[in-house]
């Protein structure tokens, strides 16, 4: 319940899914069990109930960083990487631990290196709407991740509103030439004037998806577009 005392308002926009699967606890060099979050650990040392597993849990900001840490290992920046803070908060007070967390959370070139590869690898480094994928002798691939609603009007950076695609099938898709239909169908505007492209698509007329259905583009995402970005 937004602005009500004891409640925190989570926003569409700003979620953004780690990059890796964190546990409750790892085994350190010395085969100890460690655990991120001090309330699943008991006084004798071992975990706590599942019943407290499930239950919604306060972090602080410590435990916070070095969960983001490892969910964010391949792209993480460094503190020193990012601007200063000039949040308004009181002379000689500390920034409050939601302010320090959004540093990283809110910088545009991580979510976007973090969107980007996240959405790459759930459609196998191909091209959603034809099928290619070109890999350059240094490893690096000719893709680009396109949200489906875009970020500057509410569109998250998660794997349901994301799509890899080429370069100009990119900039074709931002600018309405083609969409999505509900059942995946690749979507021609009536302004899409190159029949080479054509060429280039995938056979069935449908885009290709990732092999997990819950990466699927979501239908809302999909039809954002439709009526908002797409040219009939």
């Amino acid at each position: 319940m937004a602005g009500s005392s004891g409640y925190s308002e989570a926003l569409l926009g700003q979620y953004l899914e780690l990059e890796e699967t964190v546990p409750f606890s790892i085994i350190d060099l010395h085969q100890n069990r460690l655990y991120f979050e001090r309330s699943m650990v008991q006084s004798d040392g071992r975990m706590n109930s599942h019943i407290i597993q499930q239950q919604v849990r306060a972090l602080s900001n410590e435990e916070y960083t070095k969960i983001e840490r490892l969910g964010f290992s391949k792209n993480w920046i460094a503190e020193e990487q990012l601007p200063a803070v000039t949040a308004p908060y009181g002379f000689a007070e500390d920034p409050p631990e939601s302010v320090e967390r959004d540093r990283i959370l809110t910088s545009r070139a991580f979510r976007d290196r973090v969107f980007s590869q996240l959405v790459v690898r759930a459609y196998n480094m191909k091209c959603a709407m034809t099928g290619i994928s070109l890999q350059a002798p240094d490893g690096s691939f000719e893709m680009e991740c396109a949200h489906i609603k875009p970020v500057e009007d509410g569109g998250p950076d998660s794997l349901n509103n994301g799509i890899p695609l080429f370069q100009s099938i990119h900039w074709m898709f931002d600018n309405g030439l083609i969409s999505i239909g509900p059942d995946y169908q690749i979507l021609k505007s009536s302004h899409y004037l190159e029949p080479k492209i054509d060429g280039l698509l995938n056979k069935s007329g449908k885009i290709t998806l990732p092999k997990n259905s819950s990466h699927f583009p979501h239908p809302e995402f999909l039809r954002y577009h439709r009526e908002h970005i797409f040219l009939p």
